[in-house]
This record gives C-alpha cells, sequence and structure tokens, in this order.
C-alpha cells in the first residue's frame, strides 16, 4: 500500500512552508546526531562494557534513522519531496496544464519562487511568472 500523490497550487504549497521548515530542521538535527554516531569508534579494552556501548550506539542509531525517515515519509505524504537535505531544498507536487511539475523551494527562500518539470532539477529552474 503506498501513499497517495498529493499536488499543490502555488498558494496550498506556501501555506506549507511553516511546516516544511519545522520538518526539515527536526531532519538535519536528526542527520546530524546520526553523523556524530557513526564517527564513534569502540575500541575493545573491556570486551563486555566495549560490546555493551557499541549495541547502545547501533540502537540509538537506528533510533534516528528511524525517526529520520519517519520525518521524509510525513513530508512525503503531504506532496512534500525533500531533494537535498544539505541545502534544505524542496519540491512539491504540482500540475501546469495537465502535467506533473515540481515547485521549487529551499531553506532561506521567502516564497516559492521557482518551479521545474519533473525530469529537471535545481539547474531547470523557471520563475513561477512562467505558470500564469
Amino acid at each position: 500500500m503506498g501513499i497517495e500523490k498529493k499536488y499543490h497550487s502555488v498558494i496550498e504549497a506556501q501555506s506549507l512552508i511553516p511546516l516544511v521548515r519545522q520538518s526539515l530542521s527536526k531532519i538535519i538535527e536528526i542527520n546530524g546526531a546520526m553523523t556524530v554516531l557513526k564517527q564513534i569508534n569502540v575500541k575493545y579494552e573491556d570486551h563486555y562494557e566495549d560490546i555493551h556501548k557499541e549495541i547502545t550506539m547501533n540502537k540509538k542509531f537506528f533510533e534516528l534513522n528511524y525517526l529520520l525517515f519517519k520525518e521524509l515519509e510525513t513530508l512525503l505524504e503531504m506532496g512534500v519531496v525533500v531533494k537535498d537535505l544539505n541545502a534544505g531544498l524542496v519540491d512539491f507536487f504540482s500540475k501546469y496544464r495537465g502535467k506533473e511539475i515540481f515547485l521549487c523551494w529551499r531553506v532561506g527562500e521567502d516564497r516559492i519562487s521557482y518551479w521545474h518539470e519533473i525530469g529537471n532539477g535545481f539547474t531547470g529552474r523557471k520563475p513561477i511568472s512562467m505558470l500564469s
């Protein structure tokens, strides 16, 4: 059973930005914590204690991994796809003249100002004014 794709007008997508910004903030924080955990190396001096530390760290890593994907799924259910986590770049599913497109937004932008066709990425962005 899949997630039903949601499409948004520019106005609808714009209204979701505060929620998307909050969700991206969580995702970035979780991703940072996972990065730190991945960099920790356990040295086996006391076999029992070190194995216990490794198990605990792995358990925490996978808990964070679960939370990250849960948050990504929440965004997808809203019709939002995270394209580049480091850049805070997301796309909103939309339609224009019966054709599926993405409305583009990234952290730091005040509003949705660009769109692109599904097969094109960030470099193929066009101004929203072209959709009129």
